[in-house]
């Protein structure tokens, strides 16, 4: 089989490689045999930077293969398959439904449905041929059919959910997918798109079949879920047919955040994922497990009005201004967190190829009795109800803003660590949770003062992460994308330096710093998982976003008679 990983080079993202710009929509049919021969190759795709400064884990290599009890955060409701809304949900689902491609911790792209592909007509048509073995859990074969019917339900879904649609570059109810034989795929582009493969890792794009009769739709991963044992809430089971899981063990799960992380480990699980802080620090120095950072996975942005919506400017300040993202690090959330930034590795300084879609309209929900205290929505700072870290964040954000400001148009407010003082008269600032689903109809209604955003870690390119974003409103598109110096334009009396044209895209670390600064979005902070293991556990390897890959670990000696 060919090669498929990416060249090792220097750290850079893949936007140098990008050719052309991507328009959103979907191209006709064409022949690959008339207009493109001879076929291209995939294109030297180079190699993402590793996502933590840490090394990768699972660098071990498990030697006995046997079961092992894992606990994890949150619940698991198998009608979210495989789009995943909570930590346990991501791993769970991450191991026991398949995209066409992963990409790994290190940032390498690797084959997983499609076991290879091969680009045409300048990237604007790709070929994927999927696993000749590639079954379904039942045994049913997997087609380049089943493909194109899962993803058009992952549009379904993440409509449902309110999750930014994966469909950026192709229309997937279109012309766009074409079934070029029982196991080969074509996705036909509007422009060329050298690094289709890398956008089809979104967790949404995993490939789902028909609903089972335990209530679960089957999948394709190395794993299936089995009916629950002993203590266990679910026990995942290798899937013989699959050549990642030949010698995989059975996993013991153990669901829920009724129960400190800590008493898990005390009761028999050989390992706990976890972000709480307090419980990474009390292993840390215990010393008798072994503690793994994962990559970042999560990011906290602020989200205030613009103007245009109507948002009056000294309350854009006030929720603005006046906080520190050290502090809200250390000292407001409870998970492992640092102060964020849109980009946190090497600025982006090549041309964006993804123009956001529009912007789908959403019917607004009623906040109905939002507060006692607030007499206008601009008051109101809205948060997820799903997120407590959010809720956090919120809470203080709003005690912050109700500091008042120094005199000057310009001054900001109040330090953060500053005593706290009477409000403003009239300013009653107040942190209202909302449906999680809700959050961004009210971001585009622009009915708050401001909002606190979870963004979780979806896609590898920045390019496509700002492109979902600008995509929730209007207000946001133009906040990030009208001509302005730091975009495309030429300030009054100046020269350009070279010709500047109207088409030329916009370049990623421009919308980001241009959203930064006119204080739409800032990043606030962002979050990760710890693994806390024996250490006779090993292997336990994870994909880009912090997904653990169960199928990968092991044991370095036999383990004791009960993990048999």
């Amino acid at each position: 089989m060919r090669k498929l990983r990416p060249h090792h080079g220097k750290r850079s993202w893949l936007l140098g490689a990008m050719l052309a710009s991507a328009l959103f929509g979907c191209a006709g049919r064409r022949d690959l045999h008339e207009a493109s021969l001879p076929p291209l190759p995939s294109p030297a795709l180079q190699q993402l930077p590793a996502l933590a400064v840490e090394p990768c884990p699972g660098k071990e290599r498990a030697r006995v293969h046997a079961s092992f009890t894992l606990a994890l955060p949150g619940t698991v409701a198998p009608e979210h398959a495989p789009l995943p809304l909570t930590e346990a949900e991501r791993h769970v689902f991450g191991n026991c439904y398949e995209p066409l491609v992963r990409i790994t911790c290190d940032g390498d792209l690797e084959p997983a449905l499609a076991k290879d592909w091969r680009a045409y007509d300048g990237a604007r048509t790709w070929v994927f041929r999927l696993r000749d073995d590639a079954r379904f859990w039942d045994g049913t074969p997997l087609g380049a059919v089943h493909v194109i019917e899962a993803w058009r339900r992952a549009e379904a879904l993440c409509r449902l959910h309110a999750e930014p649609s994966p469909f950026i570059r192709f229309d997937p109810r279109g012309v766009a997918l074409e079934v070029r034989g029982p196991r080969e795929l074509a996705v036909h582009l509007a422009a060329p798109g050298g690094d289709l493969p890398w956008l089809l890792a979104h967790p949404a794009l995993a490939v789902t079949g028909d609903l089972g009769p335990d209530g679960w739709l089957t999948g394709s991963g190395p794993f299936q879920p089995a009916p629950p044992a002993g203590e266990a809430d679910w026990i995942l089971v290798p899937v013989a047919s699959h050549p990642a899981a030949a010698s995989a063990p059975p996993v013991a799960l153990l669901l829920g955040d009724r129960r400190d992380p800590r008493e898990h480990l005390d009761l028999g699980a050989d390992a706990v994922l976890t972000k709480q802080r307090a419980v990474v620090e009390y292993y840390t120095g215990l010393g008798r497990h072994r503690v793994e950072p994962l990559p970042w996975d999560r990011t906290y942005y602020l989200v205030t009005p613009s103007e245009e919506t109507g948002a009056d400017a000294l309350d854009r300040r006030r929720w603005a201004t006046g906080w520190d993202r050290l502090e809200l690090a250390r000292e407001v959330v409870t998970e492992a967190a640092e102060p964020a930034a849109f980009f946190g590795l090497e600025p982006q300084l090549a041309p964006c190829p993804v123009l956001p879609p529009p912007v789908q309209v959403l019917a607004p929900p009623s906040l109905g009795d939002h507060g006692v205290l607030a007499s206008r929505d601009t008051d109101l700072i809205l948060w997820p109800q799903s997120d407590p870290e959010a809720g956090r964040l919120a809470e203080r954000l709003a005690a912050l803003a109700a500091r008042p400001l120094r005199p000057g148009p310009d001054r900001p407010g109040l330090g953060p660590l500053t005593p706290p003082v009477p409000p403003q008269p009239g300013v009653a600032p107040e942190a209202v949770a909302v449906p999680a689903a809700d959050l961004a109809a009210h971001i585009q209604a622009a009915r708050a003062g401001a909002f606190i955003l979870p963004w979780p870690q979806r896609w590898p390119l920045p390019c496509d992460d700002l492109a979902r974003m600008l995509s929730l409103a209007d207000w946001l598109l133009a906040a990030g994308l009208s001509p302005g110096p730091d975009i495309r334009a030429v300030p009054p009396g100046a020269t350009a330096a070279r010709p500047v044209e109207d088409s030329e895209p916009p370049q990623a670390l421009a919308v980001a710093r241009r959203l930064e600064r006119s204080q739409a979005v800032q990043p606030l902070l962002r979050t990760r998982a710890y693994l806390i293991r024996s250490p006779g556990l090993a292997g336990l390897q994870c994909s880009y976003d912090g997904t653990l890959r169960f199928w990968t670990a092991g044991w370095l000696v036999e383990p004791p008679p009960q993990h048999k």
